[in-house]
């Protein structure tokens, strides 16, 4: 299609004004021109194309078909060569454009060009070179917004500047027209939230930075959706919160601050029943003691309607377990209090391992020997008043139990032994009633004391009378026993003066026999006779020694023969008594009508008749005394020591035999002088060392008796048959030299092995008081376990269960505490432990004040709290159900009705308040007192710029905003007052 003329000529026309216009236009934003190069380079790069267009045939190239717009191939070359040097011309211009910062040409501004520029005002200068001169044009800038925060350096604000371009053409834009709850994530990748007013200024922060995304938009539900309905709860009070932990729940104490305080020890399967435990919580901890037990206590408890009291550890495990009940706590309390004081110097045993065990009872010491199996198989038979006799006899049997013979005693028997030996060998312990130095045969003084003739006699009248009889000795073996050897030698209990009178015929007898008569008296290796029951009573002793077993059998047959003819004689007055000896001489002497020998002839007569003449002189002195002719044996009854005996005198007048006690009445003496003539066909034993005795009772026992008479010990208990003993007597042998000692006290210790180990407390008895309740590895592990109990049960406190205690317990070196019930139910905890048992019980004192007053945590919502901060400023915090911090106030007040104050403000702006996700920096729109206004925030809530003035309308200030965004921040410029 063809193109007139007339268009050509418009075309033409076109080109020359945008020529014209592009030689006029300003150079730059700035207004800066210039009319060089640039302006021909604009006016080739239009003008040309322009022109080309004008050439005949060039717009009929141009032409709409049917497939759109065609232009001929050199039109189309034509318009890319304009827009290149467009383009090129462009560069061109900006690239020799140079401006100068108006901070730096503030003083060329004011002072040099004259130019009045206003304090605070930003200005921006401007140069372009022209043909011939550099032009300078100065901006007035107006401010429109300012950083939220300054730095203090000028690189420092230009990098600021770099970022700030970034943040603002990315931003986004959003109204705030009421409070906002702002949800962002930090650089470190966690989340955070913020209650803010529309203003912009912060009502509350989220107590903690949350891990992900969803514990933060949890965390903001719990506040928008309990907030605005939360109670406060009393400043300067715990409060109970009920938590849940693990799948179960709990309730926790809280102090003041917040910090927990206690917990139940127990979970349970839902909030109520946590709830619920609460209430016997406190109610114990009114009146619970508080028990400190470092390593070892003594608990009483109830069994049923008894007591008992037990050993407990410093976290209450049973240690061991008392095993007597008592009908009342103080008995209880009693019997425990003994055991932990003896428990101390209590021997350890070893079950499995024999042993003798001595023992104090009183004044009295005691051993007995315990076999393998812990059964007591052997004791002493009678009480020492040493340490060292319990130890010397017990000794004695394990030195000859091994070896000793087993010698029945059925009913009585006549016992003959050596002074050699155990129990007598040297000089060593005699029995009382034989061994003595001044025991006389034939009834006449000792050789000390005889007169040298008749006449002397009369002289002496009732000198002998000063020594009248003495008692012979207790009646038992037992009283025997305990006299000493230099007791009888001197004239002990047990010694009469027949007896000492008897000393001077024995002596001549001695002489010509070649026994001297200090063999006799026990000094040297004398033999002696005595009549035993089965109960080891003594019923008669023979009162001089022999030189040999034969000779002492003698004597006993001669007991028996006398025994048999003798006749009973009873001194009612005083009494001449003639008397032929075994040699055929006669004598006599004067006896009392207690026994006692006032005067004997100290001369032998030829017959009776000069005895009697001999004694004429002396009756004149007792006219009535009887004379009496000995013809057989007698038996005498005596007075002595306030009591009565009886001895036995031959028909030759010798003592042949004598009742070793004093009775308290001539009938009893006459009832144990008719016990010889019972036994007088007693079989006669001849004891060459100890021996193991069996002997009937309820049931069969043994004893061990040595040569002198003493039972020093007997068996541990009783049998059935007299084989079942001696079979005990056998094991007795095969224990009784390999076993260990101890002495115990009131108490002991048995350790056992029964799989595992464990121990027992044993009384002096041996009965179980205490049995352990742990067991243990090895034997060292429970001898430890023993000796902790021994050395802290002397200070471990005594508490009993029937009231609820706070209980103080170490776990290695920290402390906390427990309240349990009377019934030793836990019913709370510490929550943290503690260095020092002071400390822990500074806790219990604040746990006493803070929790009888503690308010309750809803747990179904959430609860403001009031706390006191150093400064004595008040601040509160939003807890949710679980007594968990979750918002903390921005700000701070004085008092605490201001606080409660902001409560009800923050109350009012969590209703109102919309929930705001920072996925990026954003402009927020708002509205202040007087007026629109914006701020921009980045992604972490971090305000950049906030605006310098108000507007009047939301869309004014959203064009603000856009008109910021539009405009480019080319330079940092500085104030004009600076």
């Amino acid at each position: 299609m063809a193109v007139s003329s007339a268009v050509r000529r418009d075309a033409a026309r076109l080109a020359v004004r945008v020529v014209d216009w592009l030689r006029r236009a300003p150079a730059n934003t700035h207004g800066s021109s210039g009319q060089g190069d640039d302006g021909r380079l604009v006016l080739a790069a239009v003008a040309a194309p322009a022109a080309g267009l004008t050439f005949p045939g060039s717009v009929a190239a141009v032409r709409w078909t049917d497939r759109g717009l065609e232009l001929h191939t050199g039109v189309a070359i034509f318009l890319g060569l304009a827009v290149l040097g467009c383009v090129v011309v462009l560069i061109r211009f900006l690239d020799r454009q140079h401006e100068v910062d108006g901070a730096d040409r503030a003083d060329v501004a004011t002072d040099e060009m004259g130019v009045p520029v206003a304090a605070g005002e930003r200005v921006h200068v401007a140069t372009r070179p022209g043909d011939d001169e550099w032009p300078v044009r100065i901006h007035r800038l107006e401010t429109v917004a300012e950083g939220s925060q300054g730095t203090s350096a000028r690189d420092e604000t230009a990098a600021d500047v770099e970022a700030l371009r970034d943040v603002i053409d990315d931003a986004g834009l959003r109204a705030i027209r009421d409070a906002a709850i702002r949800l962002y994530e930090d650089g470190d990748g966690r989340w955070h939230w913020s209650l803010v007013r529309s203003n912009g200024t912060t009502l509350a922060t989220a107590a903690r930075a949350s891990e992900t995304r969803s514990d933060a938009r949890d965390a903001v539900t719990t506040v928008t959706d309990h907030g605005p309905n939360a109670d406060v709860l009393d400043a300067r009070t715990a409060a109970f919160a009920i938590i849940r932990r693990d799948g179960r729940w709990y309730w926790q104490l809280l102090d003041d601050e917040r910090t927990p305080l206690a917990e139940s020890t127990d979970g349970y399967p839902d909030p109520d029943r946590a709830d619920a435990a609460i209430d016997p919580f406190l109610e114990a901890l009114v009146d619970a003691r508080v028990v400190s037990v470092d390593r070892v206590g003594v608990e009483l408890y109830e069994d049923g309607d008894d007591w008992s009291w037990r050993f407990v550890d410093e976290d209450h495990d049973v240690l061991a377990d008392a095993t007597e009940r008592y009908d009342t706590r103080r008995d209880a309390e009693t019997a425990a209090d003994e055991v932990r004081s003896g428990l101390e110097s209590a021997a350890v045993t070893v079950a499995g391992e024999p042993a003798y065990e001595r023992y104090r009872e009183g004044d009295c010491w005691h051993w007995r020997l315990v076999d393998g199996t812990g059964r007591v198989v052997a004791r002493s038979s009678d009480v020492t008043s040493s340490r060292d006799d319990a130890e010397r006899t017990a000794d004695l049997f394990a030195e000859h139990a091994p070896d000793a013979d087993v010698l029945g005693l059925e009913d009585a028997a006549f016992e003959v032994f050596s002074q050699n030996g155990p129990d007598g060998s040297g000089g060593d312990r005699v029995p009382t009633a034989v061994a003595r130095d001044d025991v006389r045969t034939d009834g006449a003084s000792p050789s000390s004391e005889q007169p040298s003739s008749d006449a002397d006699v009369a002289g002496r009248e009732t000198a002998t009378a000063t020594d009248p009889i003495r008692g012979a000795g207790p009646e038992t073996p037992e009283e025997t026993s305990s006299l000493s050897p230099e007791e009888t030698a001197s004239g002990s209990p047990g010694e009469t003066t027949a007896d000492r009178q008897s000393q001077s015929e024995y002596d001549r007898q001695g002489a010509s026999s070649g026994t001297s008569s200090d063999d006799a008296a026990g000094g040297g290796d004398g033999w002696y006779w005595r009549l035993v029951t089965a109960e080891r009573d003594v019923v008669a002793v023979g009162p001089e020694p022999a030189a040999d077993a034969e000779a002492v059998g003698d004597a006993i047959e001669r007991v028996r023969e006398q025994a048999r003819e003798a006749e009973l004689i009873e001194f009612e007055d005083a009494a001449f008594r003639v008397y032929e000896t075994d040699s055929g001489e006669w004598r006599w002497r004067l006896i009392d009508e207690d026994g006692s020998v006032l005067a004997d002839s100290g001369t032998e007569h030829d017959s009776r008749t000069e005895a009697a003449e001999a004694m004429v002189t002396l009756k004149q002195q007792a006219p009535d005394a009887d004379v009496l002719e000995i013809e057989t044996a007698a038996f005498e009854l005596f007075v002595a020591d306030d009591g009565w005996r009886w001895r036995l005198i031959d028909s030759t007048g010798k003592l042949v035999a004598l009742g070793p006690a004093v009775h308290p009445t001539r009938d009893a003496a006459q009832e144990a002088m008719t016990r010889l003539l019972d036994h007088l066909d007693a079989a006669v034993h001849r004891l060459e060392g100890p021996v193991f005795q069996p002997y009937p009772a309820e049931e069969w026992r043994w004893r061990f008796v040595l040569p002198g008479g003493d039972a020093v010990a007997v068996a541990g208990g009783g049998f059935t048959t007299r084989d079942e003993l001696v079979d005990h007597i056998a094991e007795v042998r095969a224990v009784v030299a390999d076993a260990g000692t101890h002495e115990v006290g009131s108490y002991s210790v048995q350790l056992a092995d029964r799989g595992d180990w464990g121990f027992r407390v044993l009384d002096r008895d041996r009965e179980p008081i205490a049995d352990g309740t742990a067991r243990y590895s090895d034997r060292d592990a429970v001898h430890e376990a023993v000796e902790v109990l021994q050395t802290h049960a002397d200070e471990a406190p005594i508490f009993a269960s029937d009231t609820a205690a706070i209980r103080l317990e170490r776990a290695g070196d920290e402390w906390h505490w427990t309240l349990v019930s009377s019934d030793c139910d836990p019913l709370g905890v510490a929550v943290d432990t503690l260095e020092t048992e002071s400390m822990v019980r500074s806790t219990v004192d604040e746990l006493r004040r803070l929790a009888p007053s503690a308010g309750r945590i809803d747990r179904t919502g959430a609860s403001f709290d009031l706390v006191e901060l150093d400064d004595d400023r008040w601040r509160w915090r939003l807890l949710d159900g679980d007594g968990e911090l979750v918002a903390t106030a921005a700000d701070s007040w004085t008092s605490t009705e201001d606080a409660r104050d902001a409560v009800d403000d923050v109350r009012s702006a969590i209703e109102r308040a919309s929930v705001l996700e920072l996925e990026g920096p954003a402009f927020e729109l708002y509205v202040a007192d007087d007026g629109w206004r914006w701020r921009l925030v980045d992604a972490t809530e971090t305000g950049l710029l906030e605006s310098t003035q108000a507007y009047e309308t939301r869309a004014a200030a959203s064009d603000a905003v856009d008109s910021l965004q539009a405009s480019s921040l080319e330079e940092v410029t500085g104030s004009g007052d600076e």
